[in-house]
C-alpha cells in the first residue's frame, strides 16, 4: 500500500526530525511503500535561514550592526549544527521524500504540533488537516497535536471544520481528545508520539554514536523553555551525585564547548540522553527519550504542559513533574519495569490503531 506522510520533517529540531524518522520506519517495517510528502511552507523554512535578508533590510542602522555582529559570531556553530542535522536527514528522511505528485492509498498526518496555529498569523494550516490537492483514498491523523486548544470562537469553528476532513482521528494529548469528543467527534483515539513506537533497542541501532560523547558521569540539562530549573538546585543535585553538568541548548551560538553544547544534531542528542546519569528537561522529546532509554529525570515546563501531563499520568510518572524553579526531591527512584510494561501496552495499542486504519 502506498502511504503518504505529512509532518514536520525538515525542522532543525530534535523532536520533529526524530518523530518523522520514527513514524516513517514503523510504516516501512509494516511493509508499506511510505513516502514523506516534501511539504515545507515558507514560514517554516525561513526559521532556519543563516541570514534573513528581509529582516536585515527592514532594521535600523544600529539594529543592522547588531544583527551582523551576532551573525558573524554564530556563523560557524550554525554551520556545524546544520551539517549534523543534514546528516541525520540524509540517512533517515531524504530517502523517503517526494514532492507529492502521485496518488496515495492513505495519507497520514502527524505527529508533532501540526494542528497548532502557524507562524506569521496564518492560523491553522488546512494542508495538515487533509485539505490539499494530493490524491488519496483516506486521510488519517496519527498523534496529531494542537499545542494548545483553540481559545476563541473563530479559531474553534475553523479548527473543528478542518478536522472533519480527517477520516480516522488520533491525537497525542488527552485534552485534545476530550475537546473533539465534546464537540461530537466519535472514535477519537489517543496514541503515542511516534518516537515511542520504536523500542530502546531500535533507537540504539539508529544512533551511529555507539561510544559516549561525554566520558565522565554527567547530569544532562536540556532546558528548552529556558529558566525552568533553579541552577542552584541543579548544581546541588549534581554535586550530591558526583556528576558533571552538561547543558544542551536548542540553538547554535558562539559559546559552544564540550559541556555547553549548541551545535549537536539528532545523533548527538540521542547519545547525550542515552548515556546521561540524570536528565533535567523542559522539552517533550527530552522527556520522551529519557523514558525510552530509562534515564532518571525530572521535567518542568512554563507552557504547553498538556502533552507532558498526559504522558506522565499514563505512565504513573506524574511525580517527575516539578514546579518551575522549584526544589528538586531527594528521592529519584523510578520503577522502570512497571513503566516499560505500561509503555509496551500503549505502544501495541498505537500500532493497532495504525494497522486497523490503514487496512480498512
Amino acid at each position: 500500500m502506498k502511504i503518504g506522510l505529512i509532518t514536520y520533517h525538515r525542522s532543525h529540531n530534535y523532536g520533529a526530525m526524530l518523530q518523522a524518522a520514527a513514524l516513517t520506519k514503523v510504516l516501512f517495517d509494516l511493509k508499506h511503500d511510505v513516502r514523506i510528502i516534501d511539504y515545507w511552507p515558507l514560514h517554516q523554512s525561513k526559521i532556519y535561514v543563516l541570514f534573513d535578508i528581509e529582516e536585515f533590510k527592514n532594521d535600523s542602522f544600529k539594529a543592522k550592526l547588531y544583527y551582523l555582529w551576532i551573525f558573524l559570531r554564530s556563523f560557524i556553530p550554525k554551520i556545524i549544527r546544520r551539517i549534523r542535522f543534514n546528516s541525520f536527514y540524509r540517512d533517515h528522511i531524504c530517502p523517503f521524500c517526494e514532492k507529492g505528485n502521485d496518488t496515495y492509498d492513505v495519507i497520514v498526518y502527524g505527529s508533532d504540533q501540526i494542528w497548532r496555529k502557524q507562524a506569521c498569523n496564518e492560523g491553522y494550516n488546512p494542508i495538515y488537516f487533509g485539505l490539499n490537492n494530493y490524491k488519496k483514498r483516506l486521510n488519517i491523523s496519527y498523534a496529531a497535536s494542537a499545542g494548545k486548544l483553540p481559545d476563541n470562537i473563530q479559531d474553534e469553528k475553523t479548527f473543528l471544520e478542518y478536522v472533519k476532513n480527517i477520516d480516522n482521528i488520533s491525537v497525542r494529548e488527552c485534552d485534545l481528545k476530550l475537546f473533539l469528543e465534546n464537540h461530537g467527534f466519535k472514535n477519537v483515539f489517543q496514541t503515542l508520539d511516534p518516537t515511542f513506537l520504536l523500542t530502546q533497542k531500535e533507537w540504539n541501532k539508529i544512533s551511529i554514536h555507539q561510544n559516549r560523547l561525554i566520558k565522565e558521569p554527567y547530569l544532562l540539562l536540556y532546558d528548552l523553555q529556558c529558566n525552568c530549573f533553579c541552577m542552584d538546585e541543579i548544581i546541588k543535585t549534581a554535586n550530591t551525585m558526583g556528576l558533571r553538568i552538561v547543558q544542551l541548548v536548542g540553538t547554535a551560538n558562539c559559546f559552544s564547548h564540550k559541556y555547553y553544547r549548541t551545535t549537536d544534531g539528532p545523533y548527538e542528542f540521542l547519545n547525550l540522553v542515552k548515556y546521561a546519569d540524570f536528565v533535567f528537561t523542559s522539552s517533550y522529546h527530552g522527556l520522551a527519550f529519557s523514558i525510552i532509554f530509562n534515564r532518571p529525570f525530572y521535567v518542568s515546563l512554563k507552557n504547553n504542559r498538556s502533552r507532558v501531563d498526559s504522558l506522565l499520568r499514563d505512565l504513573s510518572l506524574s511525580d517527575r513533574l516539578i514546579n518551575v524553579n522549584g526544589s528538586i526531591p531527594s528521592s529519584h527512584y523510578i520503577n522502570w519495569d512497571s513503566v516499560n510494561k505500561q509503555l509496551n501496552t500503549m505502544r501495541n495499542n498505537s500500532l493497532s490503531y495504525i494497522n486497523n486504519c490503514i487496512n480498512k
